[in-house]
C-alpha cells in the first residue's frame, strides 16, 4: 500500500515555523495576529488510505488462475498418487502351527495260562481192578506209554502277520511271574518212568528250540517227582508253543501188591503261566501314519492358480519342524511334503523335509524362497495348501547286530509329538483370480476464496489413469465441501488394463462435466462408457466449495498375472473458463493498509479540532460486473465479511454489536465502515460479455466526526476494502486476464484551527499539510 509522503511530524515542523498553508481544496488569506487573538480558518488535512489496482487474476491465489490468450481459467489439479502392488499385497496369511500327536498301534499277544491235572487208575494201566498184580500182567505193555501228551498253543496267524509287518526277526519277552511246573505222584504198586518233559518254541520258519526241559526219571511205587522253571524274562522267538510228555511202566519181576490204605492210581499235573511284556525285533520299514491335510487360502482376497515365492523375508516362506516327544524304541522317521510347492525349474521337486530320524529336541527349517506354488491340476485355482506328513519305522541296517527295536505289547507301541510351523507365504508374482481392494491416499484441494457467489458455466475435470495391473475398477468419491454442507459424486469406472504380454501401462481417460462421466480407453477416440452421474462435477462447483476431497481406491477383480511393483496411478485437472453464470460475489484482498498511531500532540489536535472528513475515491472498473466499494476500518487485522454463525465460529467470535467484535477469550476489537461508494457500471459487449468501455470516475463520501476521532486512538489502525459485485445481465460473463478494479482513495480532514495561537518574527506565514 502507498503511504503519505508527508507525515504529521512534518506538519509540526511547519507549524513551529509558523508557516501555514492550505492543502488541496482551498487556500486561506494570511492574517498576522496583532492583538494576540488566534486567527480562525478551515484547513484540509489528507491521509492517503489505498492506492491499489486489483487485477482479477490476482484476487486471491494466482497459482489457481491461469491465462491463455484472451481467456482466464480457474484451473487446478494434482496427482492422485500411485497405488503400487507392494510386498504387502502378495502375502497369503498362512502363519499357522500344526501339531502331530499320534500313538503307535498296539501289538497284542495274549498271555498263556495252562493248568492240566489228570489221574490214571490201576484199571487204566493193567486193565483190571485187582489188588494183586502178577509180573506178567504189569509187564505186558511196558513199551506203550501209560500217558503221552503232545499239545501246541498257537498265538494265531493274525498275530504272526501283524508282527511280520514290523519285524524280519523278533522275540517275545515274558513278563514277571511266568513259570512252568510239572508234578507227579505214583500211587501204583509198581514203578513208572517219566520221560523228558519240555516246552518247545516253533519259529515262523518252523524250526524249533527248547524253552523248558524237565528231565523226568523213574518214580518208585508210592513215590513223587516234581520240577519247575522260572520263565521270567525269557525270549520267545516264535508264536507257537508245543508241550510234550510221556509216562511208561518200569518192568518188574515180582508180584505187585496194592496198598489197601492208598487209593491206587497215578497222578500228574502241568501248570504253565506266561505273560508277554514286549517284543524285540529287527525292524522292517512300515508306515505308522500317512496323513494328507490342508489349510484353506483366503478366498476373499486372492485365489491363486500359480505364484512364485519371493526370497525369504522375515517370518515368510519357511516351514519349520520341532520334535517335542518320541517314545518309540525304534528308528522312527518323519517326512513332510507340500506337493503344490515346487522347486524352480528344471527341478520341480515338491517342497519336503527329507525322511528324518526323530529325536526329541530336533529342529529343522525349510526355506521356500524361489519356489513356485502351483495346483497339481492345471488351470485350477488353489483353494487350500495341501501337505502330507508320514511317520514310519525304519528298516534295520544290515550291519545292525541283534534286535534294534523294542515295542511294548498289549499297549501303544509308542507316542509321538511333532510340531511344524508354516509361515506366511510371500510372492513375487501371482497368477489366478483376484479380488483385492487397494486403497489410495485421500487428496484435498483448497479452492480460492475469491470465487464464492458465482456459478461456473463449463467446468470439466479430466482424470488420466495409467494401469499396469489386472482388470481394475476405480472407486472414486469427489466431494465438494462448503462449511457444513457437502456434495459427493461417486463413480466406479472400469479401467483399461494391459494384456498379459504387455510391458507398458494401459491408459484410461475419464472426463466429468455437466452431462456426467465419459470414459475413454487409450485415447479420446475410443469412448467405452457414458454415464449420467448425479450430482455432476458442475453441481459440485456450483456449491461454491471451499475445498475438494478426492478419495480413491482400486478394486482388482479379474483373472491374470500380477507382480510386485505393478502399479496404478493417475493425475487430474479441473479446468473452468471464467464464463460466469449471472450471479453476485464479494471478495476482500488479502492485504490490508496499516495506519500507524499518531503522536499524542497530533492526535490531540485532530481530536479537538476535527469537524469531519471527506473521502475521495478514484475508481476504475474494468470488469463486466458492478457493485459497491466499501472501506472497512479496524484496530485489528481481522475483517469478518459477515456475521453468520459459521463465520463467527471460525474467528472464535462470541458476537458482534455496537461496532465491536467480542471474542470468546475476552478480547474486543472495533470494526467500522469508513465509507461505502458505488462501483460504476462498465460498458459490456452484449455478444461477448467483454468490457468495451471501462469506467474511471472520482467519487466522494463523507466520514463522520465520530469516526475521525476514532482514528486518533493511540493504536494502529487497519483498513481493508471490500468489493461486492453483481452482474449486468443474465447472460454469461467473460473475465479476461487484463480485467481489473483500480482504487485510489484518501481522506481529507476538515479541522478548525481557531484554537491555535501562533507567534513569529517572520514577515511571511504559510499553511501546512
Amino acid at each position: 500500500m502507498k503511504h503519505p509522503h508527508h507525515t504529521w511530524l512534518y506538519i509540526k515542523a511547519c507549524l513551529a515555523c509558523v508557516l501555514f498553508c492550505t492543502l488541496f481544496f482551498s487556500s486561506c488569506d494570511l492574517n498576522v495576529p496583532t492583538k494576540l487573538e488566534p486567527p480562525a480558518w478551515k484547513a484540509s488535512l489528507t491521509l492517503p488510505l489505498i492506492y491499489e489496482q486489483y487485477p482479477v487474476i490476482d484476487l486471491e491465489n494466482d497459482s489457481t488462475f491461469f491465462a491463455e490468450g484472451d481467456t482466464m481459467f480457474l484451473r487446478f489439479g494434482g496427482e492422485l498418487g500411485q497405488v503400487a502392488l507392494s510386498k504387502n499385497n502378495f502375502i497369503v496369511p498362512v502363519n499357522t502351527g500344526i501339531s502331530v500327536q499320534e500313538e503307535g498301534q498296539t501289538l497284542r499277544v495274549d498271555p498263556v495260562s495252562r493248568d492240566v491235572s489228570d489221574k490214571l487208575t490201576l484199571k487204566d494201566i493193567v486193565g483190571a481192578d485187582i489188588s494183586t498184580i502178577p509180573p506178567d500182567v504189569w509187564n505186558d505193555q511196558i513199551s506203550e506209554p501209560v500217558a503221552d501228551v503232545d499239545e501246541m498253543v498257537d498265538f494265531g496267524e493274525e498275530t504272526r502277520e501283524e508282527l511280520g509287518r514290523y519285524f524280519s526277526a523278533y522275540a517275545l519277552e515274558t513278563g514277571e511271574g511266568s513259570f512252568f511246573v510239572t508234578d507227579f505222584r505214583n500211587d501204583l504198586p509198581g514203578p513208572v518212568l517219566i520221560d523228558t518233559v519240555k516246552i518247545e518254541v516253533i519259529r515262523d520258519d518252523m524250526s524249533r528250540y527248547d524253552l523248558v526241559v524237565h528231565e523226568g526219571g523213574t518214580v518208585s511205587a508210592y513215590g513223587t517227582l516234581r520240577d519247575s522253571t522260572d520263565l521270567t524274562g525269557k525270549m520267545v522267538e516264535g508264536t507257537r508253543l508245543n508241550a510234550s510228555m510221556a509216562i511208561y511202566r518200569v518192568p518188574v519181576s515180582d508180584t505187585l501188591y496194592a496198598n489197601p490204605d492208598i487209593e491206587t492210581g497215578l497222578y500228574y499235573r502241568q501248570n504253565t503261566k506266561m505273560s508277554f511284556t514286549s517284543i524285540h525285533g529287527r525292524t522292517k520299514e512300515i508306515v505308522l501314519m500317512d496323513t494328507t491335510l490342508g489349510f484353506p487360502l483366503p478366498q476373499s482376497n486372492t485365489q491363486i492358480e500359480e505364484g512364485a515365492l519371493s526370497v525369504t523375508g522375515p517370518d515368510t516362506n519357511e516351514i519349520s519342524m520341532s520334535v517335542l516327544n518320541n517314545t518309540f524304541d525304534a528308528p522312527i522317521r518323519f517326512g513332510l511334503i507340500f506337493p503344490q510347492i515346487q522347486s524352480p525349474p528344471p527341478g520341480n521337486h515338491p517342497a519336503a523335509f527329507p525322511d528324518t530320524l526323530l529325536t526329541p529336541g530336533l529342529d529343522m527349517t525349510l526355506d521356500l524362497g524361489g519356489y513356485h506354488v502351483k495346483n497339481s491340476d492345471d488351470d485350477e485355482l488353489l483353494d487350500k495348501l495341501e501337505y502330507t506328513y508320514q511317520v514310519k519305522i525304519d528298516s534295520a541296517a544290515p550291519d545292525v547286530a541283534g534286535y534294534n527295536a523294542t515295542f511294548p505289547l498289549n499297549e501303544s507301541i509308542g507316542t509321538l509329538q511333532v510340531d511344524f510351523q508354516v509361515t506366511d507365504m510371500r510372492f513375487d508374482s501371482l497368477k489366478g483370480q483376484f479380488n483385492m481392494l487397494l486403497p489410495g491416499d485421500e487428496q484435498q484441494m483448497e479452492l480460492p476464496e475469491g470465487i464464492t457467489g458465482i456459478g461456473i458455466a463449463e467446468p470439466e475435470m479430466t482424470l488420466r489413469v495409467r494401469n499396469r495391473i489386472l482388470p481394475v475398477k476405480l472407486m472414486m468419491d469427489i466431494t465438494a465441501i462448503k462449511k457444513t454442507e457437502s456434495r459427493t459424486m461417486h463413480v466406479e469406472p472400469s479401467l483399461n488394463h494391459p494384456d498379459a504380454a504387455a510391458t507398458d501401462s494401459a491408459v484410461s481417460i475419464i472426463k466429468f462435466n455437466r452431462q456426467g462421466m465419459f470414459v475413454y480407453w487409450d485415447d479420446e477416440s475410443n469412448l467405452v462408457l457414458e454415464d449420467e452421474t448425479h450430482p455432476t462435477i458442475a453441481d459440485l462447483i456450483d456449491l461454491n466449495p471451499k475445498n475438494f476431497r478426492i478419495s480413491t481406491s482400486a478394486l482388482v477383480r479379474g483373472e491374470g498375472t500380477i507382480g510386485i511393483g505393478d502399479s496404478l496411478w493417475a493425475d487430474y485437472t479441473l479446468e473452468a473458463p471464467f464464463k460466469f453464470l449471472a450471479s453476485s460475489q464479494s471478495f476482500m484482498p488479502k492485504e490490508h493498509t496499516t495506519i500507524a498511531a499518531w503522536d499524542s500532540s497530533t492526535a490531540a489536535f485532530i481530536k479537538e479540532n476535527a469537524t469531519g472528513a471527506i473521502v475521495y475515491a478514484n475508481l476504475t472498473n474494468h470488469i463486466p460486473m458492478h457493485g459497491t466499494f466499501t472501506l472497512l476500518m479496524s484496530d485489528s487485522t481481522i475483517f469478518p465479511q459477515d456475521t453468520l454463525p459459521a463465520t463467527l465460529d471460525s474467528l472464535n467470535i462470541a458476537g458482534m454489536g455496537n461496532n465491536r467484535i467480542y471474542f470468546n477469550n475476552g478480547d474486543t476489537i472495533r470494526l467500522d465502515t469508513l465509507f461505502s461508494v458505488p462501483l460504476p457500471r462498465a460498458g459490456v459487449d452484449p455478444e461477448t460479455g467483454m468490457i468495451i468501455t471501462p469506467v474511471d470516475s472520482m467519487i466522494t463520501d463523507t466520514v463522520s466526526a465520530e469516526l475521525v476521532i476514532e482514528l486518533t486512538r493511540q493504536v494502529k489502525h487497519y483498513v481493508m476494502p471490500r468489493i461486492d459485485l453483481q452482474t449486468s445481465s443474465d447472460s454469461l460473463i467473460f473475465i479476461r486476464p487484463q480485467d481489473y478494479i483500480g482504487v485510489h482513495a484518501y481522506i481529507g480532514f476538515r479541522v478548525n484551527t481557531g484554537d491555535f495561537i501562533y507567534g513569529s518574527d517572520d514577515e511571511d506565514e504559510e499553511g501546512g499539510e
